[in-house]
């Protein structure tokens, strides 16, 4: 993951890119999640996220794409959502699982596969909260109390995207 995190963020730099690595991810899992073809969204991710996909941004892009949905199939739950190093800040890893869960909205809802009725509800459920999740822009202090609550919402939003992947991914196009 942290060579994953590397390329992309090298990539997206290179490319003058404002947008972060984990909001890229988000966006492509948020894509890969909802069942459609990684190949029919250069358009809209350059749209949406304000980044030109091409040269080796969009080669990081594919693969990053072709690693985001083998984990999210892998059946011993091997998908990652990649943030910043647990070796940044709070805060710094608070605002990346923020765009995350955003760039994920994005490339979800953005695919156009589905009307809100018909998701589940443990589906429309997760996509509630990471819109939640995706708001939260107060700081908190380090602490370990704060570092245990963003361990375990991380990992709810990791178990989170498998499930909707799980749940949407197979499903018939509308």
């Amino acid at each position: 993951m942290a060579t994953e995190k590397a390329n992309l963020s090298d990539q997206l730099a290179a490319a003058n890119s404002s947008v972060s690595a984990s909001e890229v991810h988000g966006f492509i899992t948020g894509w890969i999640s909802s069942g459609a073809v990684w190949d029919s969204a250069t358009e809209v991710f350059e749209q949406a996220l304000e980044t030109t996909l091409q040269g080796t941004l969009a080669k990081a892009a594919t693969q990053t794409a072709e690693d985001v949905k083998t984990g999210l199939a892998d059946m011993d739950f091997g998908f990652q959502v990649l943030l910043p190093e647990d070796e940044n800040a709070i805060n710094n890893r608070r605002v990346g699982l923020s765009e995350w869960c955003r760039g994920f909205l994005s490339g979800f809802g953005l695919t156009g596969r589905f009307q809100d009725a018909e998701l589940s509800d443990e589906a429309k459920e997760l996509l509630a909260d990471f819109a939640q999740i995706s708001q939260v822009d107060d700081e908190i202090p380090e602490d370990d109390e704060n570092e245990s609550d963003l361990t375990e919402i991380t990992e709810y939003v990791r178990i989170g995207a498998v499930m909707i992947f799980t749940d949407c991914a197979s499903k018939a196009v509308h």
